[in-house]
């Protein structure tokens, strides 16, 4: 029986390892290769406590500015997966157009640019997937990554996509960047792109994912009081329900910070209270007047089915002890792996025969 190829991956700005998952998923879908991550890197101690419970693997919280050319050549990885700090690129984050060398939360980034261009040809990752914010495709530091993978012969790919491309109800626009040196890239737009009229419901999805909705409506940890729509009486909450097409994107400050971090699920009793419009079947953005006039009941989405609406399966689980605050906060810094996994496959299909048998 002919062995498998395998895969070596270092996960850069690992986080709670949503682009590992990804790419496992494809692997584990395709048959064809293994996945075998090398070395982790991320400073966030909460999100390596987790790492190391899911992956049985210890991540490293080495700044990755500091890293050593030799430290990576030697690791012969075949791809690299990286999530760069996005804050320099977004508005929150007080970016500008042209960030790059001169932000300093781009300075790990452009080491590892600098460090790609320094690799001997035959150390240089044969696959790279990057994952930002949209304005990041704008940047220098982008510019300055693309010129590299000019001077170093590689293909890549552009892509601005969200969850709802790849068949999730879930709106998270993030540009990606897929590099390879060794073949072409199919082209996500016409190959693998769902099309969001093939997008389930919320419930619907959930439910296909191991996951009953119906469960999180009874658990009064869940219920968003009253006082959060007294405080801001003006603010339009983007509400949903089980029946809804998609949900806004969830942000690290969700459950904690109401504005812009992500929707809020209407209790069932509830759904047809919701304004109609002519434009509109559901009337998604609510006043927290409104909402306290019509006495609607609303609860947060439960860090489980954040998860399976970022593509991480039902069985992956926090370290005991963690409270919800601090995993929303993780899980908003993730990603969608399901988006990762659809990205794996337009740069890895027919390419695995590029790698070696694991010795």
């Amino acid at each position: 029986m002919t062995e498998k190829p395998t895969i070596k991956v270092i996960e850069f700005y690992s986080g709670i390892g949503g682009a590992r998952v990804g790419v496992e998923k494809w692997a584990a879908g395709s048959g064809n290769c293994t996945i075998k991550t090398v070395a982790s890197f991320d400073m966030n101690d909460q999100a390596n406590k987790v790492y190391r419970r899911v992956f049985n693997q210890a991540t490293t919280s080495k700044g990755i500015e500091h890293l050593k050319l030799q430290e990576i050549q030697k690791l012969t990885a075949d791809m690299w997966l990286l999530s760069p700090p996005c804050q320099p690129f977004t508005l929150g984050g007080g970016r500008g157009d042209t960030a790059g060398d001169s932000d300093n939360r781009c300075k790990s980034f452009s080491h590892l640019t600098k460090i790609l261009n320094d690799l001997p040809a035959d150390s240089k990752p044969k696959w790279i997937i990057i994952e930002n914010v949209p304005q990041f495709s704008d940047s220098d530091a982008i510019a300055n990554f693309k010129a590299v993978l000019d001077s170093s012969s590689y293909n890549y790919q552009g892509v601005t996509t969200s969850p709802e491309s790849v068949g999730v109800p879930y709106q998270r626009k993030r540009f990606y960047l897929l590099c390879s040196r060794v073949s072409a890239i199919q082209d996500f737009n016409k190959k693998y792109a769902t099309g969001e009229e093939r997008v389930p419901s919320v419930g619907c999805f959930l439910k296909s994912r191991g996951i009953d909705i119906t469960a999180g409506h009874s658990d009064k940890n869940l219920v968003v009081t009253p006082s959060v729509f007294e405080s801001h009486p003006t603010f339009l909450f983007d509400i949903v329900s089980e029946d809804s097409a998609s949900c806004s994107c969830f942000t690290k400050g969700y459950g904690k910070n109401y504005k812009g971090s992500g929707s809020l699920l209407l209790l069932p009793s509830d759904t047809h209270s919701v304004k109609r419009s002519k434009q509109e079947t559901e009337q998604r953005f609510v006043s927290g007047n409104d909402i306290l006039s019509s006495k609607l009941r609303l609860r947060y989405f439960s860090p489980e089915e954040l998860l399976v609406l970022h593509g991480f399966p039902p069985s992956f689980t926090f370290p005991d002890g963690m409270t919800v605050i601090q995993k929303y906060r993780l899980i908003g810094n993730s990603l969608s792996c399901d988006v990762h996994q659809i990205l794996a496959q337009c740069l890895l299909e027919g390419t695995a025969t590029q790698t070696q048998p694991d010795s």
